[in-house]
């Protein structure tokens, strides 16, 4: 079978599971490096990082006969992602925290969080991660999520196993929670 940029994930595991176990190594490629991006900021940029992306892969291809291909492949690998890295943390006791050294999430978050004022000068992205650093964690997961790896609303649901309209809520009140933060502690 010719694999290509238009075959979707879902027909990729459809074939994967059928025919030829090596096609699994195309959505390897799809998904290793935003996986990556994700896990390490989950993780806080731990060395571990990595072995936890390898140990979502390996734990989707184990359980690749138990995905619904009637639901999007990439939350799904999410949600396997999410759940190692959240077990991790819990083992080590640590939260959840972004890094203020990574310049393209601070652009990116910049760009994409309208929080309605002049902080977005020229240190805004540092200050804003700091913020979000000190977001609750039921509220950070959720608007990382959705501002750093561009989730829609139901994706978030189902990787975080959170009703569509908590999911919705929870973001409306970390962005709120960031403005206030930000208008506390930045704005003279």
């Amino acid at each position: 079978m010719n694999i290509n940029n238009n075959t979707t994930d879902e027909e990729i595991v459809e074939l994967t599971r059928k025919n030829d176990k090596e096609l699994f190594a195309h959505l390897i490629d799809r998904y290793e490096a935003k996986l990556a991006a994700y896990i390490k900021r989950l993780a806080a940029n731990s060395p571990e990082a990595e072995d936890l992306v390898q140990q979502a892969f390996i734990n989707a291809f184990v359980n690749l006969n138990n995905f619904d291909t009637d639901q999007k492949f990439s939350s799904w690998i999410y949600r396997i992602a999410h759940n190692l890295a959240v077990n991790w943390l819990k083992k080590k006791k640590a939260n959840i925290s972004l890094d203020d050294d990574d310049e393209a999430m601070r652009l990116r978050l910049k760009d994409k969080v309208d929080l309605e004022d002049d902080l977005m000068a020229k240190e805004a992205g540092t200050l804003l991660i700091d913020a979000i650093n000190r977001l609750p964690e039921k509220f950070k997961e959720p608007f990382m999520l959705k501002y750093l790896e561009d989730k829609s609303y139901e994706e978030i649901s189902f990787i975080l196993r959170l009703p569509k309209n908590t999911v919705g809520t929870f973001i409306g009140r970390a962005k709120k929670l960031l403005k206030a933060d930000l208008e506390k502690n930045y704005v003279r």
